[in-house]
């Protein structure tokens, strides 16, 4: 009987502390993306726009409170799980804006990773992540043990996520530049990822748009800056996704589109890779972003 008490007890103790180290470190995330906490404007979208956009500058040249929720690798299903998880907080309703990042290769399966379901384990409590992670994840066994072992969601990138959340540190940065005549080298070859049209991820990003605007929330599709040479690399493929985003915009007055592409797409001192800003490129695209902003929607 004593052996059972002291087991119990035991296990009670880890298992509070389990819950206690979570907590801890699900404040810091959720305060790193802007979650649960009211915020006028949404930055969403994967590693392109995170790296385009410096939030603490955008507020204080705003003037507005804005939460951003990028993740590295993630496909625009995956995307529209994030904007659903950030709309069932009720701090969502002070949301008026949505900067939502676009670029040619969105409706590609291909490229991006397999394995983004992880980044969203530390969120297994909220029924819609719960559910996405269900689907993705092909291990029962790996689903339960991240459900039941509550620290066992935080990787080294979350847990970095979440101390900077507690510091209030938002920099998102890749320093250099890139190797221009390697890229002509791999699209000669035809080692570059390509501008693909699949129709569950179109109508996964037209359905994600919906979640927005059918609660009177704009949404501003931002093409997010990518190398010339890329955007060369297939030209009617590239006119044709960019005919359709043109004609997206038109079809309501909630939906914009913003090109900074064009803007920054010549000037390769600006870019890491071909798809990513270096500092420079970040710092360059805010400032664009920013006066975009200002002159669409004077105070």
């Amino acid at each position: 009987m004593k052996t059972i008490l002291r087991l119990s007890l035991l296990l009670l103790i880890v298992f509070g502390l389990d819950l206690a180290i979570d907590r801890l470190l699900l404040h810091g995330i959720h305060h790193y993306y802007g979650l649960n906490e009211p915020s006028e404007m949404l930055l969403l979208g994967h590693s392109q726009l995170m790296l385009a956009a410096d939030k603490e500058r955008m507020e204080n040249e705003l003037g507005l409170k804005i939460s951003k929720y990028t993740q590295e690798g993630v496909d625009m299903t995956t995307r529209k799980v994030m904007a659903q998880h950030y709309l069932s907080f009720p701090s969502s309703d002070s949301l008026r804006y949505v900067l939502y990042g676009v670029d040619q290769f969105m409706f590609n399966p291909k490229g991006l990773s397999a394995k983004a379901y992880k980044l969203f384990y530390p969120f297994l409590d909220n029924r819609i992540i719960d559910r996405y992670i269900r689907t993705e994840c092909s291990s029962r066994s790996d689903y339960w043990a991240h459900k039941l072992i509550r620290t066992t969601r935080y990787s080294d990138l979350l847990l970095n996520a979440s101390i900077r959340g507690w510091l209030g540190n938002w920099s998102n940065l890749k320093y250099g530049t890139e190797d221009i005549e390697e890229l002509q080298l791999n699209i000669a070859e035809g080692n570059m990822r390509q501008i693909a049209f699949d129709s569950l991820l179109m109508a996964d990003f037209l359905s994600t748009i919906d979640l927005f605007t059918a609660k009177g929330i704009r949404v501003i599709l931002i093409r997010t800056p990518v190398i010339d040479l890329l955007n060369d690399y297939q030209p009617d493929a590239y006119k044709q996704i960019s005919e359709w985003l043109e004609q997206l915009a038109e079809r309501s007055p909630l939906i914009d589109l913003w090109d900074i592409n064009s803007q920054m797409e010549h000037d390769h001192t600006l870019f890491f890779d071909p798809i990513h800003l270096n500092p420079e490129g970040q710092q360059r695209s805010t400032e664009l972003l920013v006066e975009r902003f200002k002159h669409s929607f004077a105070q």
